[in-house]
């Protein structure tokens, strides 16, 4: 994990880490289902089983995954990120979970974080 992800990621966890798990690096092919009855089965799996997203807050009672978070840097600004990024926030909008791209700083606000977080979760549908 990068100085600025664990950054990001203790202020989640100071943040939110009582009401949700958080977890790191999660891989797509972790968070979602491609049924093997599929038509496309491999074309659409090879596009999830190598990318991750950088954090996902869970359901602390069952760990149904709520919302995915991209810590976006400025290698996000490069155009082979941006095309990942419209896919995976594509894949994530066919399976109705909710993503949020936030920028990297120095530092965040908790307010701020639970605001975001709240109205992604709480207004998915």
């Amino acid at each position: 994990m990068t100085k600025a992800e664990m950054t990001f990621y203790l202020s989640l966890i100071s943040t939110v880490g009582d009401k949700y798990t958080v977890m790191v690096k999660v891989r797509l092919a972790d968070i979602i289902t491609v049924k093997k009855s599929s038509t496309n089965y491999m074309a659409h799996f090879g596009k999830i089983k190598a990318k991750h997203v950088d954090y996902l807050l869970c359901d602390k009672t069952d760990l149904k995954p709520l919302l995915a978070i991209e810590l976006d840097d400025k290698s996000h600004q490069r155009e082979d990120r941006i095309a990942r990024d419209k896919l995976v926030d594509g894949i994530f909008k066919a399976v109705g979970l909710p993503v949020i791209h936030h920028p990297v700083k120095n530092t965040y606000s908790q307010s701020n974080l639970i605001m975001i977080i709240s109205e992604a979760i709480y207004n998915r549908h």
